[in-house]
């Protein structure tokens, strides 16, 4: 959202190069920006615990004593679903075109700010009003420049948690889907995976 524009000395003769005046407007995160994000980390990691304490008091306070009925045999989740041959082959298609398009989608450029109206106007008579596509890895690699301390500890925590949750955890949680409902696991190992499926999907934020 920073919004830098050069005006000419003389405005009533624009001679290229003679821009010594300028506007910038930056956004910058303060005090109460960084404690929405922090409050809003602390409201899904409350979730995570609350979800857990329900779990154990579900199960009696033995949330693995049911593992001893259970066979050991390694099977993979797709085997245990109710979906036949095609559905299972199916829902395995599904979960590695999903993963091919995330990686396209967050390459590809999917924003773009235009300025309109008398302002670009004036911008376009100054050849400063050239739109500004982004896809979600530059917009990423796009987050320090736009900020007036580019090493400030505010801007490295915006920078992670927009990396972390709208490129890392969705990817991580494509390929965990995948292992879940491919890959041979015991009963213990699927419900790890499944846990973790669901953290991630928590902290996916890349439709945010």
């Amino acid at each position: 959202f920073r919004f830098h524009v050069e005006l000419p000395t003389r405005p009533n003769q624009i001679v290229p190069g003679d821009k010594t005046s300028l506007i910038d407007a930056i956004v910058e995160p303060r005090f109460g920006f960084i404690i929405f994000l922090f409050a809003t980390m602390l409201s899904i990691t409350t979730g995570h615990f609350q979800l857990a304490i329900h779990r154990w008091l579900a199960s009696g306070g033995d949330d693995n004593k049911h593992l001893q009925t259970i066979d050991n045999q390694r099977v993979p989740l797709r085997k245990n679903a109710i979906a036949g041959l095609w559905g299972q082959i199916g829902i395995g298609l599904l979960l590695v075109a999903g993963l091919v398009c995330l990686c396209v989608g967050i390459s590809i450029q999917s924003v773009r700010f235009e300025i309109f109206g008398s302002l670009g106007w004036g911008l376009t008579q100054m050849g400063q009003n050239e739109p500004q596509q982004y896809s979600v890895i530059s917009m990423a690699e796009s987050i320090r420049n736009a900020s007036p301390d580019p090493n400030g500890l505010a801007t490295w925590l915006i920078l992670g948690l927009f990396v972390g949750t709208a490129i890392i955890v969705p990817l991580m949680l494509m390929v965990v889907l995948m292992v879940l409902w491919i890959v041979p696991l015991k009963y213990k190992e699927q419900k790890i995976l499944y846990i973790m499926s669901e953290v991630l999907n928590a902290w996916s934020a890349i439709e945010v």
